[in-house]
């Protein structure tokens, strides 16, 4: 889920230069926010736009006005660190890094007649262009759903235990990951390797359990893995078992998964397939996907839940279609470990408004996308090591960007240390109202185990207080 293979990396990084954003300006507000909402600066103006860093811009709306959003535009990207001031105040009413050439800023409301962003951090001299403010009252769908990765393992280790309760209780549906397993021949296996007892099953049977009595009432969907060659099926590569599985022995697979609904009593199913590299691949993947919708709904016309974790290069035509997208019930998409000119692997210009258009184009269903967060880092060199936020909980603001004191151990067991770039309360915050606003499903996080427990500094319950702040203007 967190590390995305090499070539698919190089494939995202030729699809943003090239087509990905055909007919997406760099100046261009979503209709979802443009056409139902008014812009409050239309009249005003900057007296002040550049500068170097320590200084700051000023924008006069020419009027008093109340607003909890500003669209925010930078000529280049050279801001690295930002604050927002209302009229002479001396304390910032919101924080936050880059600007780049589209930002959304959400807050509580405030009222001024101007405002002041004061550039803390840049890399050189900067100018902003077009601002633009809000007072944006929508409120989350009944059914946006905060969707919360867990793994068996931390729950089987107790990583995640009592303590993490109010915290859980803020997420609405659950995805159980790294315990159930598909193997070529259309089975499902439960992973004895690296398991806590043993007996991947009694692992498996623990997890949800423990996910139930933190949060009973929570959905819960699994998902099934084909990446390990523990199944011993004939198949040590990937793409042959998926293919194998969810081709000449998709009915087995099928008729295994609805089995595996009944005995567990869950909600519904998920994949986590990253890695098909051909047309074939795709079809044989997507061909399977609506088959097993046919299946889910004839057995089980009350509904039962389809989802996949898929990356926005996996879309369009020729790959995940708009046909295949349209079985799903969620799309789960991965907007994080995607590198800028930083080294930061997930901004809100690139991991959320990019991500977000880019879906728009390749043809899915806005209400459908779960917006992925990391609740992790990357260091800024791309070194294959991955933080959690819960060590560095209580230290990231105002800077998303993070130095540990002590090297960190890469995957491959080498040291590291680059600093490390983390999205902080705001970042998720603002990815989260921004979600709202454009009529999407939910936020996907992954994953659980890298919060905090303490409910005032998590990540988690900075989605839910996005969620219950739209809410209550709306009343």
């Amino acid at each position: 889920m967190k590390k995305l293979a090499t070539v698919l990396a190089a494939i995202f990084l030729v699809t943003i230069l090239t087509a990905a954003f055909a007919g997406c300006s760099p100046d261009h507000t979503p209709g979802e926010i443009a056409d139902n909402y008014t812009d409050l600066a239309a009249e005003g103006e900057f007296s002040v736009s550049s500068g170097d860093e320590g200084e700051s811009a000023v924008f006069e709306f020419g009027k008093e006005i109340t607003f909890n959003t500003l669209i925010l535009r930078e000529n280049g990207s050279k801001i690295l660190q930002f604050d927002l001031y209302a009229d002479d105040d001396t304390e910032p009413f919101y924080r936050s890094d880059l600007i780049e050439e589209f930002r959304a800023c959400s807050f509580e409301p405030v009222t001024a007649s101007s405002v002041r962003i004061k550039v803390n951090e840049s890399g050189g001299g900067w100018s902003l262009g077009q601002l633009e403010a809000y007072y944006i009252d929508k409120q989350a769908d009944e059914d946006f759903r905060i969707m919360g990765y867990v793994t068996v393992d931390s729950l089987c280790s107790d990583v995640i235990d009592e303590e993490y309760a109010e915290v859980m209780s803020c997420v609405t549906q659950f995805n159980v990951i790294s315990g159930i397993y598909l193997d070529g021949n259309g089975g499902i296996n439960y992973k004895d390797k690296d398991s806590r007892s043993g007996d991947g099953e009694a692992d498996f049977a623990y997890a949800l359990d423990k996910v139930r009595s933190m949060a009973p009432e929570a959905e819960i969907v699994v998902t099934i893995l084909g990446n390990d060659n523990f199944v011993n099926d004939g198949y040590t590569e990937t793409i042959p078992r998926h293919n194998a599985a969810m081709g000449t022995n998709s009915q087995t697979f099928i008729d295994n998964i609805l089995e595996f609904i009944d005995r567990w009593d869950i909600d519904g199913v998920s994949f986590d397939y990253e890695y098909p590299s051909s047309g074939s691949d795709f079809r044989t993947y997507g061909e399977f996907v609506l088959d097993l919708r046919d299946a889910l709904d004839e057995k089980y016309p009350q509904g039962k839940l389809l989802t996949a974790a898929i990356a926005d290069w996996n879309m369009g035509s020729g790959l995940f279609t708009a046909e295949y997208m349209a079985a799903l019930d969620q799309i789960e998409v991965m907007a994080y470990d995607l590198f800028d000119t930083n080294g930061y692997h997930s901004t809100f210009y690139r991991a959320c408004y990019q991500i977000i258009e880019n879906c728009r184009e390749r043809g899915a269903d806005l209400s459908k996308v779960h917006l992925g967060v990391p609740f992790y880092s990357r260091p800024v060199n791309g070194d294959e090591f991955w933080g959690n936020y819960k060590d560095v909980a209580g230290v990231l603001p105002p800077s998303n960007v993070y130095l540990y004191d002590e090297p960190y151990v890469n995957l491959d067991g080498t040291t590291g240390t680059a600093a490390n770039y983390f999205n902080d309360r705001q970042m998720i915050y603002d990815k989260t109202q921004y979600a709202i606003d454009l009529g999407l499903g939910g936020i996907m996080i992954w994953h659980m185990a890298c919060d905090t427990p303490d409910a005032g500094l998590s990540l988690t319950t900075a989605i839910y207080d996005a969620i219950a702040d739209r809410a209550a203007l709306a009343e």
